[in-house]
């Protein structure tokens, strides 16, 4: 909605005619957008306020229509154009991309000649993936030595697996080899909405899935209150991701992003007018 409302006020400011009517239009318009934004963010509180960003239920509610309002229906911009330093030219690669949901940047990964692992806890968005990229795909069913479950599924024409699990219970166990990349668009910046604690857990659990050679391809927010507090508010500041890193990693600014620039996030969030985006680049000294 705050999408169409942006397009119309765009329209406004380009009638320069002196128009009575016009006057108007613009003065109810401003009230009208105002009053959506201040419900929409009363909306959000509520539901972020009541939600547990781990439980299954939370997310398989906003799954129920196959398409959550924050899915891009396309290739992430930022990917593409990072893409050969990311990869750093190589084909062939291990790529992870945590918290997956049916990204599209995982069949466009795909293509370029990757093994691409994803990791997501809902079934409905695996299966949604596979369902609507057209593919087959084999599941298989496994115990863990701690005496949990996991499924993973495999496509049977792209180097494409899913494994169904809670991104806290990602171990070597589950996807074997270390991976030469990470690619984590939303991942980091749903979790830094979490405890502290989980924050660290979380960079500890990518990290040590990351060759000694790869990259940790990276997004994370900014609120324009500096602080991590409040509903739908993800605040990841340089100075805290360089101190979760630790002296182990080099973290390196890759591009700084208008909001303005993703609709998507606009249309999800009532929060997102109020972050900046940053890329990073983490890699091991």
């Amino acid at each position: 909605m705050s999408l169409y409302f942006g397009r119309f006020r765009g329209w406004l400011t380009t009638q320069s005619t002196p128009s009575p009517w016009i006057d108007c239009i613009r003065r109810e318009t401003k009230r009208s957008f105002h009053l959506y934004r201040s419900r929409a963010v009363q909306i959000s509180h509520v539901r972020v306020k009541d939600m547990d960003l781990e439980n299954r239920q939370t997310w398989e509610k906003d799954w129920k229509k196959n398409t959550p309002a924050w899915h891009r229906k396309y290739v992430s911009p930022m990917l593409i154009k990072h893409y050969n330093d990311f990869t750093s030219g190589r084909k062939n690669l291990r790529i992870l991309v945590p918290l997956c949901g049916k990204s599209l940047d995982m069949i466009w990964l795909a293509h370029q000649g990757h093994t691409v692992i994803g990791v997501e806890m809902i079934r409905k968005a695996i299966e949604t993936f596979f369902e609507e990229n057209k593919l087959e795909y084999f599941m298989n069913t496994a115990q863990t030595s701690a005496g949990g479950e996991y499924s993973s599924f495999r496509a049977k024409q792209k180097d494409i697996t899913l494994i169904e699990c809670n991104i806290f219970d990602l171990s070597r166990e589950l996807y074997q080899q270390k991976f030469d990349c990470i690619w984590d668009r939303g991942s980091l910046t749903m979790v830094t909405m979490m405890h502290e604690a989980r924050l660290k857990q979380y960079v500890d659990i990518m990290l040590s899935s990351l060759r000694s050679d790869g990259r940790y391809f990276l997004m994370c927010f900014r609120h324009e209150s500096g602080k991590n507090e409040g509903e739908w508010i993800s605040h990841l500041p340089e100075e805290k991701l360089i101190e979760l890193c630790g002296d182990r990693c080099n973290v390196q600014l890759v591009e700084q992003d208008d909001v303005n620039n993703d609709p998507v996030l606009l249309e999800a969030y009532s929060t997102a007018s109020q972050h900046s985006i940053f890329y990073y680049f983490v890699t091991y000294k």
